[in-house]
């Protein structure tokens, strides 16, 4: 024990740790070796393997009221929050005005009547503190009202400047709203007032890498490192920053170096399968992190990695059984119910992605993310009318939550009505100027009304504001190909691309800049240029082939799908779009075939794909499995004008008049114009002709 104790108070944990483990191998419920042991790790930021002594201290000493907030803030960190809820009202019992317990207990909140519960709590507390005024900014924020958190925030910051806490939470309410270049500033007071073994320190590395300072960020936690070799969280900042920027082996050899001080670590182990997802070793991730599960199976921690890997590979199916595993375990894992809600709705699948989002905007209402996949579900389910009626009915009462006008104002835009949409998203910007998700949508109704000359002034103060932001970079993009300046649309979403943007439509703007440019001098050999600085990329390579296939070169198209093809034979979507290039222009059909049954043994869920196959059948004339095919992919895509018109083909050759009539109905009244909009109306006037139609 005196060895332990000097090795401690030398900051040797790993030596300490030796130590006190041999001490509590004679000595089992020693309180001092068992407190000093979840010290050592929650010093080495690893709370899941402190957890099971502070789990043991409950018992053994249970008027340390300190070390039950330590089990709640650990229960609360891995997704536990009704038990961390349950840790804080036990210390609030004996110490009714704790102030750690109580922010905690802000932050445990789920329905209204814990945040009742939280709120008297409050009314105990010293409005003197800082705890008290982060604690407030806790259930303002539950309210949707930013203004006010931000509000007292600042009188937390203005009681204490030097507190590192207040800092960390106004940097966090920044990251709410989509502000990353205050974020960046707070988190930066944060870390410069943290000792060095302090998540905002490693916070603040992210923060700094993401607006594209990768090396110093990475020279910033290197030094972390230095003076802290066994802060785990250094290393796992490091991997991350790395994995980010693509430096693959580096991120490997940095985990690796996190191993070695602690084998066990679930987070690296994930890091590594990740980062063998990111390399395309798809078996290998998937193994590793079916590993993390087994070691720990009470957490499921690795379940949402595991679906991604799953993704990855096109098993929806057995993806969308391990988010079910982590959301079951945690409610709370925002990223896998968002992820399982965007699955749901790609099968089809309406009711429980609603459902999922509904309870999801309950709980957690700064989950801006989820709003726009609400909407999504909704649509189907006819209930976006009755959905806005009731918001506006809770907006009688909560005229200040910036959340709920957020969500008015996108079933505004849902329900045609951008009016109503554009005086939502305004008064969100009275509440919270610098809610960023409202600024875009407003900068897409300026786009999307012929205002270019106020939605390129809007994205320009974006820009000013967060000059690192993709998103800002790709509505620029936008407004630019609104007013027909193609070459500024090239340049903006390359440097949306470079800030690591992944958005599809950014690169189909990009492919439709190099499309209508095409008696440019140099536009050739620019899109080249593209496609070989992305060799990898597979949505460079579809846009592509697609400015191939608008200039009418079919070879050239076909020739870029195959030579990537060569190289990663299982890639779906350029199986997918290759087929319909065979069928549609090269009209080698047998090929065709081939690919398109390939693609949707890969992805059998996807609707593009049996679209694809489901057409090819039509056209051999086998139209028995060219009707269960187009009838999939119609059913799961109500709202596509092409695809309802080639549902409604199927639905004719099989006799079915009355269902190809209300699919015809569908793509010829589409307001975009599609391709076969003036067949599906000829389609419509036959089938009227034989009388077949319905009142």
């Amino acid at each position: 024990m005196e060895r332990a104790h000097g090795y401690y108070r030398a900051g040797e944990f790993e030596r300490a740790r030796i130590e006190y483990q041999n001490v509590l191998q004679k000595e089992p419920e020693n309180v001092a070796a068992l407190e000093r042991m979840a010290f050592i790790w929650l010093e080495r930021g690893a709370p899941v393997r402190a957890f099971p002594f502070l789990l043991k201290l409950r018992t053994s000493a249970p008027g340390r009221l300190d070390l039950r907030v330590k089990l709640a803030e650990v229960l609360l960190s891995i997704g536990k929050v009704a038990d961390a809820r349950r840790e804080a009202l036990a210390v609030l019992e004996r110490s009714s005005s704790f102030p750690d317990a109580i922010v905690l207990l802000t932050e445990a909140v789920r329905n209204e009547e814990e945040y009742k519960e939280a709120e008297r709590a409050l009314q105990s507390m010293d409005r003197n503190r800082v705890s008290y005024h982060i604690a407030s900014a806790n259930l303002m924020l539950l309210q949707g009202n930013s203004t006010s958190a931000r509000s007292a925030l600042q009188r937390a910051i203005a009681l204490d400047p030097k507190s590192p806490a207040s800092h960390a939470a106004m940097a966090s309410l920044y990251e709410l709203q989509q502000n990353p270049a205050m974020a960046t500033v707070e988190l930066k007071n944060a870390a410069e007032l943290s000792p060095v073994r302090a998540l905002a320190r490693v916070k603040y590395a992210g923060i700094v890498a993401r607006t594209g300072a990768v090396t110093e960020a990475i020279e910033y936690l290197t030094e972390i490192n230095r003076q802290a070799p066994d802060y785990l969280p250094g290393w796992r900042g490091l991997a991350e920053i790395t994995l980010a920027a693509k430096k693959h082996n580096d991120a490997l050899d940095y985990i690796e170096k996190l191993l070695r001080h602690d084998p066990s670590d679930y987070e690296g182990q994930i890091l590594r399968a990740r980062v063998w997802l990111a390399q395309g070793d798809v078996k290998r991730a998937v193994e590793g992190l079916e590993g993390v599960g087994k070691d720990f199976p009470a957490l499921g921690l690795a379940s949402y990695h595991l679906a991604l890997a799953y993704v990855r590979n096109n098993e929806h199916e057995k993806a969308m059984v391990a988010l079910q595993e982590a959301v079951s375990r945690n409610r709370d894992n925002v990223e896998a119910v968002l992820m399982l809600a965007g699955l749901h709705l790609r099968a089809g699948s309406a009711q429980p992605a609603a459902a999922a989002m509904l309870e999801l905007v309950g709980r957690r209402p700064n989950v801006l993310q989820a709003y726009p996949l609400l909407v999504e579900a909704l649509r189907p389910l006819g209930r976006l009318e009755a959905t806005a009626q009731a918001i506006n009915r809770m907006l009688e009462t909560s005229p200040k939550n910036a959340q709920l006008r957020y969500f008015l104002g996108l079933l505004s835009i849902a329900l045609k009505q951008p009016a109503n949409a554009r005086q939502e998203f305004e008064k969100v910007l009275g509440e919270s100027p610098d809610s960023l998700p409202a600024m875009a949508e407003l900068i897409n109704l300026d786009i999307d009304e012929g205002h270019h000359a106020d939605a390129l002034a809007r994205v320009r103060s974006l820009i000013a504001k967060t000059p690192e932001a993709s998103g800002a970079r790709f509505l620029e993009a936008r407004a630019h190909a609104a007013a027909g300046r193609w070459g500024d649309v090239e340049a903006s979403v390359l440097k949306a691309l470079e800030l690591g943007s992944e958005n599809p439509a950014a690169y189909a703007l990009l492919a439709d800049s190099f499309a209508v440019r095409k008696e440019t001098p140099d536009i050739e050999r620019r899109l080249e240029m593209f496609l070989g600085q992305r060799l990898d990329d597979e949505l460079a390579v579809v846009v592509g082939a697609h400015v191939h296939l608008q200039w009418s070169k079919f070879t050239q198209a076909r020739d870029i799908y195959e030579n990537y093809l060569a190289r990663k034979p299982s890639a779906s979507v350029v199986l997918n779009n290759l087929a319909s290039l065979y069928n549609e222009q090269l009209l080698m059909p047998d090929r065709a075939l081939e690919l398109a049954r390939k693609a949707r043994s890969l992805e059998p869920g996807s609707p593009a794909i049996a679209d694809t196959l489901g057409w090819i059948l039509y056209k051999r004339k086998e139209f028995p499995e060219a009707w269960t095919l187009l009838q999939e992919s119609g059913r799961k895509m109500a709202h596509d004008a092409d695809m309802q018109f080639r549902y409604g083909m199927a639905a004719k050759a099989m006799g079915k008049d009355d269902v190809a009539l209300a699919a015809f109905r569908i793509a010829a009244g589409a307001q975009t114009h599609s391709a076969n909009q003036d067949e599906a109306k000829r389609q419509i006037a036959l089938l009227e002709l034989t009388g077949l139609s319905r009142p």
